[in-house]
């Protein structure tokens, strides 16, 4: 174990909460995408006339249909293109949360709690101290020892994916 793998462990550990907020707008975003829908271009479509009149659809020419089917086509690759971004940043993100809980399910309850406290939470080391009921010094002890155990995890790992 070095010092780099404690200072990722506390980066990682900081990052937390930002990430969670970070899949939780991914998540929304993938359920809730912004498309085109083929029926809305296709409606477009219809009353777009180059001579600004709308049309009826018995002058729909051959040409007007290959179009809106190629831009139906277009329209659901882009969609599809943007959920596999979305999917791209929030899959690693998810990983990354998953094996940071995973780790810290490894550490003793008391060491977890700390940490969770302390770095998901936001608690202050005297809040996380009270709410657990035991002394600043041994919350201190207990965060220490517990961000060196992750750390040694993360050593043995050769990095874990932790960044």
């Amino acid at each position: 174990m070095n010092k780099s793998d404690h200072e990722r462990v506390l980066r990682v550990l900081n990052d937390y909460p930002n990430m969670m907020r970070k899949i939780s707008i991914l998540r929304y975003e993938l359920e809730h995408p912004t498309t085109v829908t083929p029926e809305d271009m296709l409606e477009a479509m219809n009353y777009a006339h180059g001579d600004g009149g709308g049309v009826t659809s018995s002058t729909v020419s051959n040409k007007t249909l290959y179009i809106a089917m190629n831009y139906q086509y277009a329209a659901e690759r882009a969609n599809n293109e943007i959920r596999d971004q979305i999917l791209a940043r929030l899959l690693p993100l998810e990983q990354k949360i998953k094996r940071v809980d995973y780790y810290l399910g490894l550490l003793t309850e008391n060491e977890e709690m700390v940490l969770r406290r302390m770095y998901i939470e936001k608690m202050r080391l005297s809040e996380t101290a009270t709410t657990m009921n035991i002394s600043v010094w041994t919350a201190r002890r207990l965060r220490d020892k517990a961000v060196e155990r992750l750390a040694e995890m993360v050593s043995f790992a050769e990095g874990g994916g932790w960044e």
